[in-house]
């Protein structure tokens, strides 16, 4: 149970003195999080008459939702309690969190592009059927899926549908992913413009580049990397 009374010197008539209690949240970590969240917790002004209490208050619920969803609590539900007297208000969050969801599946839609390299398994990005469906992981999951498809050459890899359901009868998150992996793109030549006292050759010894080889990130930046410290 966390409370808080908020106070700015002599009150004018219509602010309202707002006590805050909240029960129920499954963690000592999401009670601090709250504490830091909630606007009503954090308000250093007077608040300035019963409407804005109702909308704080309503606001304050939206984030809470949103934190416990973060922490896989995807069915909690959130009750609150307004009693006003004269120019004082006591708010009650009570939160039922139910069961953090699990993890049922990510599926990964390619499209028309059969390259049997294409990831499928989301074990490889560190991620399994069964853990807890924390909000986190699954959205880091697109930026690290399309970091993959580049790294197998694909540099204009992009995810157009991102959807996640959740199956409340049996508490589990499924996802789907639609990718267009636009074209599979191969190293052309290399050549250098702007030199002037520095000679070809000793750059294309440095520059580690194999023409006709599939695009990667990584060697990019190492050619990057190599010239520039040359200076």
């Amino acid at each position: 149970l966390a409370a808080c009374i908020l106070t700015a010197g002599a009150p004018a008539k219509a602010d309202v003195q707002v006590e805050v209690n909240l029960s129920g949240l499954p963690s000592k970590d999401l009670e601090a999080l709250a504490g830091e969240s909630l606007l009503l917790l954090r308000e250093e002004e007077p608040v300035d008459d019963r409407i804005a209490v109702e909308r704080l208050a309503a606001l304050d619920r939206a984030m809470l939702l949103k934190l416990l969803e973060s922490r896989a609590y995807y069915g909690a539900d959130i009750s609150v309690t307004t009693t006003f007297s004269d120019n004082a208000a006591e708010l009650t969050f009570d939160v039922s969190p139910g069961n953090p969801y699990l993890l049922a599946d990510i599926s990964f839609d390619y499209g028309t592009n059969t390259d049997d390299r294409l990831p499928y398994d989301i074990e490889a990005f560190d991620l399994y059927a069964g853990m807890t469906a924390e909000a986190a992981p699954l959205k880091a999951l697109s930026g690290r899926l399309v970091q993959r498809l580049q790294e197998l050459g694909y540099p204009e890899a992009r995810i157009v549908r991102t959807r996640f359901v959740s199956d409340a009868d049996l508490e589990t998150i499924d996802g789907e992913l639609a990718i267009d992996t636009g074209p599979l793109v191969t190293l052309g030549p290399i050549w250098f413009e702007g030199l002037q006292r520095v000679n070809e050759g000793y750059l294309r010894r440095l520059v580690s580049w194999q023409s006709g080889g599939l695009y990667d990130p990584a060697r990019l930046t190492r050619a990057r990397r190599v010239l520039s410290a040359t200076g």
